[in-house]
């Protein structure tokens, strides 16, 4: 501002002065000669003020240029990250080759138990009394560089210690897929692979528990067209690992289990929002030389195996279990699921069978189904991702705390069943009823509520029957 003052000064000088000359004309030589003078160096000043206001521009232009630059790194272009909030904290570069995102969960669960003499006399009196833990305490960091290679590294808080979930890398190739190696999920079940978040009760039913979970390996998915649906495919070898995702202890190199998976949609009616998804599983297990024990590997005995399960809650522990048990050959399971989907009404079907060879008694196998059905009341339709085959993030109408926003609300009924007791196996038999109400604030955020009734039958041959009534709360967020 002070260098266009002065230049406005400058310029009224010069034109008083020009006024001015008509007056002095008749002035002697020498004033002349020094008014010439003095209107000179006026002009020399004018065009000094002139060149720095010309500099001036000329570097505001560089800047605002520099700017431009900066902003363009920033997100919009080149591999500079934009940040934004996309169910989570998301940040990407303009041409999308470089993603990331960085999350977590929290899961508080409250339970309350009413049990009868025999289960206090079958797992302890202890075992059901009210409590409170926190399911799921989760971060991580998961992303894409180059645009073809993808990585997750996501660890568990809940229970005092940092247990591995997902943390592997991955390839997407143009010829055969997407290769990951690492830790994670078998690609086995629908409920198994359907994630926590996204499930529709507070625990898997017993076919989702019973399948195999995560394990350290690698595998290929892709997908194919056939008969007009989209069918996914995944495969992949495994290792059976602890809580930290190595497998140190078996002997030898022959211990890998191979397991694999095919879903698709066969049917689907978009005016009505309908669709019927359907799936099959399959796994060759090889027996171990340790058995998983929690969160610490503890040998036992060559060829070992061990089946269990909690039910429809998780304070209490595993309801049934066949303990260690020997085997004389390798294992097979199979799996198949079912999903549909019309408007607001949801259902899902699925059965495992896990077929072994004992010492104690020849073949036994573990068998355990379910069905379910859901309906929202505030007239959402539940997600199911045909990418992935598996159930997906469902979202509010209208989330709670917005105008007239009440949020999503379901209720949703299942009865489940497994059989542990076969070919000297005696792990027991369970049977349960489970019926909830969940509330959707927001696509983020849920408040769930469940009722289970739990019979457990023949547990490890003791005869007793326990019977377990349980009421249950969770509070859950994810980012």
């Amino acid at each position: 501002m002070r260098l266009f003052k002065s230049w406005h000064g400058l310029v009224a000088a010069g034109a008083i002065t020009l006024m001015a000359a008509p007056a002095l004309a008749n002035e002697p030589t020498s004033k002349e000669q020094e008014m010439e003078q003095r209107i000179a160096e006026l002009e020399a000043q004018l065009e000094n003020v002139m060149t720095q206001m010309q500099t001036t521009s000329t570097s505001q232009t560089t800047l605002e240029s520099q700017i431009a630059e900066l902003q363009t790194s920033m997100g919009d272009g080149g591999n500079g990250l934009a940040a934004y909030w996309n169910n989570g904290i998301r940040m990407d570069s303009a041409d999308k080759n470089f993603k990331f995102k960085i999350g977590g969960r929290i899961m508080n669960d409250y339970a309350f138990f009413d049990s009868n003499n025999e289960a206090s006399d079958a797992y302890g009196s202890n075992n059901f009394s009210s409590g409170t833990e926190f399911r799921q305490a989760r971060l991580y960091v998961a992303g894409t560089i180059y645009g073809n290679v993808g990585f997750k590294a996501q660890y568990d808080f809940a229970g005092g210690d940092s247990d591995f979930k997902d943390v592997y890398i991955n390839l997407n190739t143009n010829c055969i897929g997407t290769i990951t190696v690492g830790h994670y999920k078998e690609p086995f079940g629908l409920e198994q692979l359907t994630s926590s978040k996204f499930i529709t009760f507070m625990e898997r039913s017993l076919p989702g528990q019973l399948a195999p979970g995560r394990n350290t390996g690698i595998s290929i998915a892709n997908s194919l067209e056939a008969g007009g649906s989209t069918w996914n495919w995944s495969a992949g070898v495994f290792r059976d690992a602890d809580s930290f995702g190595n497998d140190k202890g078996n002997k030898g190199a022959s211990e890998w289990n191979a397991t694999a998976r095919l879903a698709g949609q066969i049917w689907a009616d978009e005016d009505d929002d309908a669709a019927l998804h359907v799936g099959g599983s399959f796994s060759y297990r090889k027996a171990s030389d340790q058995i998983v024990d929690d969160s610490f590997r503890k040998p036992l005995n060559d060829e070992t195996a061990r089946v269990r399960a909690n039910g429809a809650q998780n304070l209490a522990g595993r309801l049934v279990d066949t303990g260690a048990f020997l085997t004389d050959d390798d294992a097979v399971w199979w799996g198949a699921d079912a999903a549909w989907v019309m408007g607001p009404l949801h259902a899902q079907a699925e059965y495992l069978l896990q077929d072994w060879d004992t010492k104690a008694g020849g073949n036994a196998n573990v068998t355990a189904w379910s069905a379910q059905v859901g309906y929202f009341l505030t007239g959402e339709t539940r997600n199911f991702s045909t990418k992935k085959a598996n159930w997906d993030r469902t979202s509010p109408t209208k989330n709670f705390g917005d105008e007239d926003g009440m949020g999503a609300w379901e209720i949703a009924a299942r009865y489940d069943s497994a059989d542990l007791t076969d070919g000297g196996l005696k792990g027991g038999e369970i049977d349960q009823w489970t019926i909830g109400l969940n509330w959707y604030l927001n696509p983020n955020t849920r408040v769930m509520f469940n009722y289970a009734k739990i019979y457990v039958d023949r547990l490890r041959a003791t005869g007793l029957e326990p019977k377990i009534d349980v009421l249950q709360m969770r509070f859950q967020i994810d980012f």
